[in-house]
């Protein structure tokens, strides 16, 4: 596997085509929308979640979003953003979403 980044118990990684049953979850989560600073109010569907992750591969818009993977299982457990990159001054915003609640 192709990791962008490992600590002690995640990896940063591309989106993987089974990470969208969860992802869809977790983006759908009530929880989780309430502690989100976003103008998405609705639900996302298989297939938008779908576009969004496919169109993170172009990186042609300054963001860079990565998969959060458990080391130790492989579970796929939410994502991590990045955005608003100034590679000048090496200051960036960034973005972490926990979707699974065992975590």
């Amino acid at each position: 596997m192709n990791y962008i980044y490992c600590g002690e118990r995640v990896c940063l990684r591309a989106y993987k085509e089974e990470d969208l049953p969860l992802a869809t979850k977790f983006v759908n989560d009530r929880e989780l929308k309430k502690l989100l600073v976003t103008n998405i109010t609705f639900p996302m569907t298989y297939s938008e979640e779908e576009s969004w992750i496919k169109a993170q591969k172009s990186n042609d818009n300054g963001q860079y979003n990565f998969a959060i993977e458990d080391i130790e299982t492989g579970k796929y457990i939410c994502r991590c953003g990045i955005q608003n990159v100034n590679w000048l001054s090496r200051i960036a915003l960034v973005r972490i979403m926990i979707g699974d609640k065992d975590y």
